[in-house]
């Protein structure tokens, strides 16, 4: 699950479709996305399945991203769509969740709670810890709030792949178990 996948040049997008096309050839592998944030109306419409992958898009805004409120109603209406897809669809042995938007992880957990499902949580970004450090959020108690919601997912997710070794510390230091976390760097 994301909310960027081919054909989106965001690079949550590009490794969510290269971890699933890899991953192709050897599982049943579904892709839970939304549609593109560019202008590509003809060009991936109506393919429903590529390079192994069968593609299930569910609807959401598409607002510009460089205004905070257009980029909130995306996220919220991605996984207003997303969420129900995940709950009520078909039962995934594993489900892998990446960080657009950052929510998911909590989507994750309602779906190996609910469902039984495996959980990896494929984390780009800590969140919120990222966007408080960018000054996009001042208020510390909602963020808390959130922020532990976060890592009761990271605790419980069956694995939680991190870009570095930097990152892994933080989730250590927070009580996720060394052992469920890989450090992958991107494109490697």
């Amino acid at each position: 699950m994301n909310r960027s996948y081919w054909p989106d040049a965001e690079a949550t997008g590009q490794l969510l479709t290269e971890l699933a096309q890899g991953l192709a050839s050897r599982f049943e592998v579904t892709a839970l996305v939304g549609h593109p944030n560019a202008n590509l109306e003809g060009e991936y419409r109506g393919i429903k399945e590529r390079a192994g992958v069968r593609i299930r898009r569910v609807w959401h805004t598409r607002f510009d991203k460089s205004r905070m409120l257009g980029r909130l109603c995306n996220m919220a209406s991605y996984l207003m769509f997303a969420a129900p897809a995940a709950l009520f669809g078909r039962r995934p042995d594993v489900i892998v969740v990446e960080t657009d938007p950052p929510l998911l992880c909590l989507i994750g957990a309602m779906v190996q709670r609910l469902r039984g499902s495996r959980l990896v949580v494929y984390l780009q970004d800590i969140n919120p810890d990222v966007a408080f450090a960018l000054g996009k959020f001042r208020n510390r108690g909602p963020i808390r709030w959130l922020r532990s919601l976060f890592f009761r997912s990271y605790r419980k997710a069956d694995r939680v792949v991190v870009l570095s070794e930097d990152m892994k510390s933080l989730l250590v230091g927070e009580g996720v178990e060394p052992g469920r976390i890989r450090c992958i760097p991107n494109w490697v």
